[in-house]
């Protein structure tokens, strides 16, 4: 485990550790290959104990995990991550995503090194529309990244794209 995911599980209350696994409204990720606690943490952002205020957009979860392809402890793999079981608007993805982006932020020590990877977890296809929008480059907090896409159930570790932010 590496010291800035340790750092983090101290920031974050226990109520708001998963430890089960990311599944929210029909949608869920396939784990296989990830790093296992405590070389990663998945924070559930409906947490109340977050202290996350009700009216602020953010993600489903925040994934804090040591590298899983390159099994680098150093850098630490952040995963805002949005699931959706019906409709996708790119726009709310979007601001969902930078809401995590912001809290997960608050969180990691400025001296670590980080690879941020936006993901939106959805289980109906997308129309092209929605999917050009999540294309695009978002930039927040000094991050800039498309945000990835893939179907409910798939493997987390097979949809990562890391770069370095």
């Amino acid at each position: 485990m590496s010291e800035g995911i340790a750092s983090i599980m101290k920031r974050v209350d226990e109520e708001c550790h998963t430890t089960g696994g990311c599944g929210k409204d029909g949608c869920r990720v396939d784990l296989k290959g990830m790093p296992k606690p405590p070389g990663r943490l998945i924070v559930d952002m409906d947490c109340k104990k977050l202290h996350i205020p009700t009216d602020r957009k953010r993600c489903d979860y925040l994934i804090f995990s040591d590298d899983p392809i390159n099994r680098n402890t150093d850098v630490i793999v952040v995963i805002p991550m949005e699931m959706k079981s019906g409709r996708v608007i790119a726009s709310d993805v979007i601001r969902q995503i930078q809401g995590g982006i912001k809290t997960a932020k608050s969180l990691i020590d400025s001296d670590i090194l980080t690879r941020f990877v936006p993901i939106l977890v959805h289980k109906k296809g997308l129309n092209k529309k929605e999917r050009i929008e999540l294309r695009k480059p978002i930039k927040i907090c000094g991050i800039v990244e498309s945000i990835k896409s893939m179907k409910s159930g798939a493997c987390l570790k097979d949809n990562l794209y890391l770069t370095t932010s």
